[in-house]
């Protein structure tokens, strides 16, 4: 019995060892260049990496932060215009290119906060504070998102932590969180009272 001296026991020597799938046939990607198709190829090493989760898509496909943040301009703008579902698509694909970016997950609740999609801005604010805990933004669109999901107690708690990261007291946000934080605990007051 021959013993492989080429290579450490943790190194794969394919795909298929990586995903534990079976490998392509060997003229799949001739036959995809036939049909048209422009075939990129990816370092195994890198492949392996983001089939691992160690790099993102835009780490794989080369796209760096500079260019996703350019992106993120535009899908902002978008946003401001009113133009929700270009907006959406826009983030979508940067998420889709880095789902561990906090502002790409605020924009996207920011998004659904605007179409009243209560719980899936919920879901993307909480996930951006998960990352980022220190997102003004994040802590107070979920308090406004909470309101308007009847959580009061919650929403004050999360509009209580928005104020309390705006050290200078200049926030354009942390100071409308300042105003409804108010408005929660007038209605908080007024649910103590007829209990």
């Amino acid at each position: 019995m021959s013993t492989d001296t080429t290579r450490t026991t943790n190194q794969p020597t394919s795909l298929g060892e990586v995903t534990n799938l079976p490998e392509l046939p060997a003229d799949f990607l001739a036959e995809a260049k036939a049909e048209g198709a422009e075939v990129v190829p990816y370092a195994p090493d890198q492949l392996a990496a983001f089939i691992q989760g160690q790099i993102t898509l835009g780490d794989l496909e080369g796209i760096p932060k500079e260019a996703q943040y350019q992106m993120a301009n535009k899908g902002h703008q978008l946003l401001e215009e009113g133009k929700l579902d270009d907006a959406k698509v826009v983030f979508e694909g940067l998420l889709a290119l880095d789902p561990f970016d906090a502002y790409f997950l605020t924009a996207l609740g920011s998004i659904a906060l605007r179409t009243e999609q209560y719980d899936a801005a919920d879901h993307f604010y909480s996930r951006a504070l998960e990352i980022n805990p220190f997102s003004i933004a994040a802590w107070a669109h979920r308090g406004e998102t909470r309101v308007h999901k009847g959580l009061l107690l919650e929403a004050s708690e999360d509009l209580k932590k928005a104020m309390d990261l705006d050290l200078q007291g200049e926030d354009p946000i942390a100071q409308r969180a300042r105003l409804v934080a108010q408005t929660v605990a007038d209605q908080l007051k007024a649910q103590q009272k007829s209990v």
